[in-house]
């Protein structure tokens, strides 16, 4: 392997433009602020770190560390993935904790135990659903939640991306055929069910 030695570069390297210095918030205020000013600016302004992001990025990763997606990924990717969109704090821990409660047996308390407060976990507890409840009923009734209503938005585009998968099979589009639909309830669109 020629990239081992000292004379020829590395394949695994290449110059990375240098990202713009920015300030340190101070607070999450501060953050939400930075956070829209990047992204106004078109830049990508990635995950929001603050001691209660933190918080949800532990607990995400303690949750779903041993789980598997359905391409056999690391399960947690998928939840940093959306946290990477999100605007706010608040956004970024609903996205980071969105399953949690729905696939671990983890609960609302050790969510709250945690440090997350009343408007996250409200939009957690909507986001669960329950398998008696038809599977629009159930997006129709998170929708009136800004925040549940971002991060299912989010986390239905990220699974309806067959690229994520090997091999799609009929399951895989028809799945992704209900997630449009799903969409369309979030996004005020008219939808038949």
């Amino acid at each position: 392997m020629p990239w081992l030695t000292n004379s020829t570069a590395s394949p695994f390297t290449s110059p990375i433009p240098a990202r713009p210095a920015r300030r340190v918030p101070s607070s999450a205020d501060d953050v939400a602020a930075q956070t829209v000013t990047i992204r106004s600016r078109g830049e990508e302004a990635g995950m929001i770190y603050t001691p209660k992001t933190k918080a949800a990025l532990e607990l995400c990763f303690r949750a779903h560390r041993d789980q598997r997606d359905k391409s056999g990924m690391p399960y947690v990717f998928h939840p940093f993935h959306l946290a990477e969109q999100m605007d706010s704090e608040d956004e970024v821990c609903v996205a980071l904790l969105h399953d949690v409660m729905e696939d671990t047996p983890l609960t609302a308390d050790d969510i709250r135990a945690a440090g997350m407060d009343e408007p996250v976990v409200e939009a957690l507890l909507l986001m669960c659903h329950q398998p008696e409840v038809p599977y629009l009923d159930y997006v129709a009734a998170l929708a009136h939640n800004p925040l549940a209503r971002k991060v299912k938005a989010a986390d239905l585009r990220h699974n309806s991306d067959l690229s994520r998968l090997d091999e799609p099979g009929p399951e895989d589009f028809a799945r992704v055929e209900k997630y449009a639909r799903a969409l369309a309830i979030l996004e005020n669109e008219s939808v038949g069910t």
